[in-house]
């Protein structure tokens, strides 16, 4: 499954600029933070579960976080928290993995993320 962050400060509209290029079978995902990555970490987990993130081409429970700009360091302390939640005893573990941009417009965005998911993945944007 491929997760979208929105922070405050994120150029609007990547997540839906990136939906409408993305042309593979993983599930797609934009998932609005505004509190700190531990808390979030708990709600994205259930998010991915809901989405049904259980399976796909990257193997079971795979998570790809994308952050822009503000997103990208949210993106990787995400990560952090959820790589901590999923070494938990009976979290089910998981593989998360992070592509991050810098700032541009909504468009060099989208574009942008699934530059990075091709070129980190084998993710067809």
């Amino acid at each position: 499954m491929i997760c979208l962050l929105r922070v405050p400060g994120a150029a609007a509209g990547v997540p839906e600029l990136f939906v409408r290029g993305h042309r593979g079978p993983e599930t797609v995902l934009a998932l609005e933070l505004d509190g700190p990555p531990d808390a979030a970490a708990a709600a994205a987990v259930r998010a991915a579960a809901g989405a049904g993130a259980g399976g796909g081409p990257h193997g079971p429970g795979r998570l790809l976080l994308c952050g822009h700009g503000p997103a990208a360091g949210a993106a990787y302390a995400l990560a952090r928290a959820l790589a901590g939640a999923h070494r938990a005893p009976g979290s089910g573990g998981g593989a998360v993995g992070v592509v991050l941009t810098g700032l541009a417009g909504p468009g060099d965005s989208a574009r942008a993320l699934a530059r990075g998911l091709a070129a980190s993945t084998s993710v067809r944007p």
